[in-house]
């Protein structure tokens, strides 16, 4: 559980950067 918790935060954080870099 902490786990996927831990990863999909990650994975949000990830997106979110990816959106920002790309300037969309």
């Amino acid at each position: 559980m902490l786990l996927l918790a831990a990863q999909l935060c990650l994975g949000g954080l990830l997106c979110i950067h990816n959106a920002q870099y790309q300037g969309q």
